[in-house]
């Protein structure tokens, strides 16, 4: 999600809110939208960690001057260099200049500040996202009506909705006037744009509303529901489109972040909504596991506690069932059942119950073509210098026979047999004898693999 802000900087933005010349920038309709953009930067990082801010300046050209700015002391050190109130402003202009620079998508802001004192033409080309316009005039007779018929069509298309008096709500301009503050400005504009979506977390009888940081941008709002609980080693290797913090929302648009349970109890919001998510965290913890969840259009993701000194949840969103590795299930299918004695023998995740621990040596294989290539020399090495290196001949085959296994190769073995019986002819009766000895055992199907196989005896 991005945050592109416009200020308009034609002759009359020079002028104060009430139209009078001004005797410096901080005092003229364009300082004035130059505060509102820096408070609304500051809302903006408080929804999201790290937004993508853009900033334009449109007057007698148009000036891209960041297009990823770190925060509001940044912005306004653009906005203050190089000022040049000249000409006038061409929004339809303006709107095919950004698509073409930042290609913005449906989840993305534009945000103009103008006086709308002139009328630039009729505007044919509609923004790709939702496009609101702040009037920083306070003189409604400096305000041109044709123009702001034009910013009220364009703002009410990008909203998606017709110019009407029944939706004008969604898509209305907004006005500076005699009884607002910048401070008003900025946040009646973070209260309809910078909107931090809730979601309703179910956990099968309980449920809590959350808030995610960043946002989870899609399908707004809806229920995050737990299918069931699993082992984190049952998902490792699994690829993820996003991950999310948890966090409480207390009713009033604030997240309130889980921290440990004393801290939990002292907030002014309802403690047992909290001790939800905390219980949650805290089982998971002590289990070892993480629960599988769905939410929105049939997407699914993995909740997770993510800290071991506080309780904290994070919410880890699966890439689409098109898009998941092809030994993922169609996690479609999951769903919570009863269960009772022995009917769980079906279910998709079981709980395998832990295995003795084991002291048998690791299993070792090759990692790249090269190791196999080795041992084979070091095999046909020991094995032209038979019998005299009977002993490194059978380490070697065995070796080699083991990492197949573990790999489930059947094919290097069989290859070795064969090499061995070629190589034998060439060589003395005692060698063939070696040769033929051991290929029954090279030549034999592996059943299992990832497990150890006995030795190749040796020939007396």
């Amino acid at each position: 999600m991005s945050f592109i802000f416009v200020v308009d900087t034609s002759l009359t933005m020079a002028l104060t809110l009430d139209g009078q010349p001004s005797s410096s920038v901080s005092q003229s309709r364009y300082g004035a939208a130059c505060r509102i953009i820096s408070g609304l930067i500051s809302r903006a990082k408080k929804i999201t960690p790290e937004p993508k801010i853009a900033l334009y300046r449109m007057g007698a050209k148009i000036e891209l001057l960041s297009r990823n700015l770190e925060d509001e002391t940044v912005a306004q050190k653009f906005l203050a260099t190089g000022v040049r109130l000249l000409g006038e402003s061409h929004t339809g202009e303006l709107l095919d200049r950004i698509s073409e620079d930042l290609s913005p998508t449906q989840d993305d802001h534009i945000i103009v500040f103008t006086d709308a004192t002139s009328y630039d033409g009729d505007i044919n080309f509609f923004a790709p996202c939702e496009c609101r316009f702040v009037i920083v005039n306070t003189t409604k007779k400096g305000v041109d009506p044709v123009q702001v018929e034009e910013l009220e069509e364009i703002s009410a298309e990008s909203c998606g909705y017709e110019v009407s008096e029944d939706y004008e709500d969604y898509y209305h301009l907004f006005y500076m006037t005699n009884d607002t503050t910048e401070e008003s400005i900025v946040d009646a504009v973070a209260e309809e744009m910078f909107v931090v979506p809730v979601y309703q977390l179910r956990i099968g009888y309980l449920n809590t509303t959350i808030t995610t940081s960043p946002p989870i941008w899609e399908d707004r709002p809806f229920e995050i529901e737990t299918i069931g609980f699993c082992k984190h080693t049952s998902l490792l290797n699994m690829p993820v489109d996003s991950n999310h913090y948890v966090m409480l929302d207390n009713g009033k648009g604030e997240d309130v972040e889980m921290e440990d349970e004393e801290s939990s109890q002292s907030g002014d919001f309802p403690p047992q909504k909290l001790a939800i998510l905390w219980m949650m965290a805290e089982a998971m913890k002590q289990e070892s596991k993480v629960a599988l969840i769905r939410f929105g259009s049939g997407r699914f993701g993995v909740l997770s506690p993510f800290n071991e000194s506080h309780s904290g949840l994070l919410l880890s969103l699966l890439p689409p069932q098109h898009l998941l590795p092809p030994y993922v299930p169609d996690l479609e299918k999951l769903t919570t059942v009863p269960c009772f004695n022995d009917q769980c023998d079906d279910l998709v995740i079981k709980e395998e119950a832990g295995e003795p621990a084991s002291y048998a040596a690791n299993l070792h294989s090759w990692i790249g073509s090269n190791g196999i290539q080795n041992d084979l020399n070091k095999i046909l090495r020991y094995f032209r210098k038979l019998p005299d290196k009977s002993e490194n001949f059978y380490m070697e085959l065995n070796k080699v026979r083991q990492y197949a296994a573990v790999i489930g190769c059947q094919q290097i073995l069989s290859e070795i047999a064969r090499i061995l019986k070629e190589e034998s002819i060439q060589l003395n009766e005692h060698v063939r004898k070696h040769a033929n000895h051991v290929a029954p055992f090279l030549e034999m199907e592996i059943t299992e693999f990832g497990v150890h196989v006995p030795d190749i005896p040796a020939l007396q």
